[in-house]
């Protein structure tokens, strides 16, 4: 899969359902100079069979990068570690925020319409409005 991050450079990144979160590979954000920010405390990363990281703790994060693939578009704050293979890892964070279609046989990735299509628009009274507040109802 490959990425679009709005410095306009194009990344292949891993779909890991098994990651906790969004990564990103340090050397690569030093490369293209992307803004780090420091934790305000390490996190304790390991990985599937129970390794701490090489890199250790993730100490630092991005700023939130705005993703765009398929037409949609994310922001996204990645963890910074040392990553061998992948410069990007979307993780269940962003799977499960975005909850994307994933079409296994031919390997492609898309975002259901039906989502946007089920928002409807729901016009009350300012009474109707009070009434439902006070009855712990809300809206949005």
């Amino acid at each position: 899969m490959w990425l679009e991050i709005t410095k306009k450079l194009q990344v292949q990144a891993l779909l890991d359902s098994g990651a906790s979160a969004c990564f990103v590979d340090e050397e690569f954000s030093k490369r293209h100079k992307i803004f780090l920010v420091k934790k305000s405390s390490p996190v304790h990363v390991e990985a599937i069979d129970g390794r701490t990281l090489s890199s250790g703790d993730v100490t630092h994060e991005t700023k939130p990068l705005e993703v765009s693939f398929a037409g949609h578009r994310s922001m996204i704050t990645f963890n910074v570690i040392k990553t061998p293979s992948n410069p990007m890892i979307l993780g269940l964070s962003w799977l499960e925020k975005y909850n994307p279609v994933v079409d296994w046989k031919s390997r492609r990735l898309s975002f259901s319409q039906e989502d946007s299509a089920n928002i409807k628009p729901v016009l009350i009274g300012a009474r109707a409005f009070i009434k439902a507040a006070k009855e712990g109802n809300s809206y949005v």
